[in-house]
């Protein structure tokens, strides 16, 4: 019985290792040998765990639907689905609107994320606390190599693609922050390692989202002493200038892309207000390309996938894109149960800072729109969602004395 649990404990945390681990070390060895890998690799890796699962849904059907957790992600998904039907449905309808198969797949992405994650956590369990942070730390470890390989042999500070975004791998760095945070008694030396490990994995990521972020998370939930918390914010501070500096760019509002997408879209919801409220769904987008976007959009982009016109995924913003997608009708409810969790005294430091990452992330990252990022992001927030108490059980069942094992106070507490 006890190799049984074992095994399975093991399997929970496969979303982990191919998202931290395997998708960074995979591009990485590719780039480093001479091959380009596309740029939906990691989606394809997704649906064949998925597709390698359907036996065991099968086999443990009328055990999931016995679960509530089941019920209530079925019955949102399904309000979901309905939703986007009624979308693709009116533009089919509308001969001038002739869906693109590839945005159409795209905007979809968040969804088949949920349906994968719930039926992985329902039917293997939800990945321990230890599990996301252990998996940042290895995440960490493998873009400081990274980043001393390549700016060793280009001689000077460089960005490194990590697994093809680092902007990605930085918010997952983020989200291993956040159990950090929610478990700040593991013991003083493991707890101050793996913080420094994973903190100097966010510093050479250079991404400025997730360091930003985390400069938040500093301020708000890290319970640690006042000189340490300054010391952290202010090296997070100087690396987000050193990233401007890499990147050439200059330290102001206007130099940055997301700037333009937000300016942008404000227009098109100005100039379409029924769109604003009911979305546009899956179809080009009536809009002027600024300058500033002409590159990203029209030569990166729209060649890269051999399209015409912008779609919603030109919007990296994952509250600009919900929106220009499924409109502000239905952005509002996620917006506002977010914001419970994050001002709700009676909410985890989980759930909080889960709902923090979500909400500034989202201004200008796609967050479960991102292909390593959506599964662990989805698992973390059920994982907070069910509470400490089902999770430290499930520790205690795998290590028999887990109880017993006391713990040292960490010296960065303040309490």
């Amino acid at each position: 019985m006890r190799e049984i649990i074992i095994h399975t404990n093991k399997i929970k945390k496969i979303p982990l290792i191919l998202a931290y681990i395997l998708y960074p070390i995979i591009n990485l060895s590719t780039r480093f040998a001479g091959y380009k890998l596309s740029n939906n690799w990691i989606d394809a890796v997704w649906g064949l765990l998925f597709l390698l699962s359907i036996p065991f849904i099968l086999i443990k059907t009328r055990i999931v639907f016995k679960r509530n957790l089941f019920i209530i992600g079925i019955v949102g998904i399904s309000i979901s689905f309905i939703w986007v039907g009624l979308h693709l449905l009116v533009n089919l309808v509308n001969i001038r609107n002739q869906i693109e198969l590839i945005p159409l797949l795209m905007e979809l992405k968040p969804f088949f994320y949920l349906v994968f994650a719930l039926l992985w956590i329902q039917i293997w369990g939800i990945p321990t606390d230890d599990n996301f942070i252990r998996s940042g730390v290895w995440l960490g470890i493998i873009l400081m190599a990274d980043f001393a390989i390549e700016s060793a042999l280009a001689g000077q500070i460089v960005r490194i693609s990590g697994s093809g975004e680092i902007n990605y791998d930085a918010m997952l760095l983020v989200l291993s922050i956040c159990f950090l945070m929610a478990n700040n008694k593991l013991g003083q030396r493991r707890y101050i390692l793996q913080t420094t490990l994973i903190f100097l994995g966010l510093f050479a990521s250079l991404s400025r989202t997730g360091l930003v972020t985390a400069i938040l998370f500093v301020f708000i939930f890290w319970k640690i002493n006042f000189p340490i918390k300054v010391s952290v914010v202010s090296a997070t501070f100087f690396i987000v200038l050193l990233s401007f500096w890499v990147r050439g760019l200059e330290f102001t509002l206007v130099s940055a892309d997301r700037f333009w997408m937000w300016d942008t879209a404000i227009k098109l919801f100005t100039d379409h207000p029924v769109e604003f409220l009911l979305g546009f769904g899956v179809q080009k987008l009536p809009v002027m390309i600024p300058p500033q976007l002409t590159v990203l959009w029209v030569d990166l982009q729209q060649a890269g996938w051999d399209l015409s016109g912008i779609y919603a995924y030109s919007f990296h913003a994952f509250w600009l894109r919900f929106v220009i997608s499924w409109g502000v009708v239905a952005t509002i409810p996620l917006f506002c149960l977010l914001g419970s969790f994050l001002f709700t005294q009676r909410s985890s430091i989980l759930m909080r800072s889960l709902s923090l990452l979500f909400l500034i992330g989202g201004l200008t990252m796609g967050v479960v729109y991102l292909s390593n990022v959506g599964i662990p992001l989805i698992i973390a927030i059920v994982a907070g969602l069910m509470g400490s108490k089902l999770r430290i059980m499930e520790s205690k069942k795998l290590n028999p004395g887990f109880e017993n094992v006391s713990r040292p106070k960490s010296i960065l507490s303040t309490k």
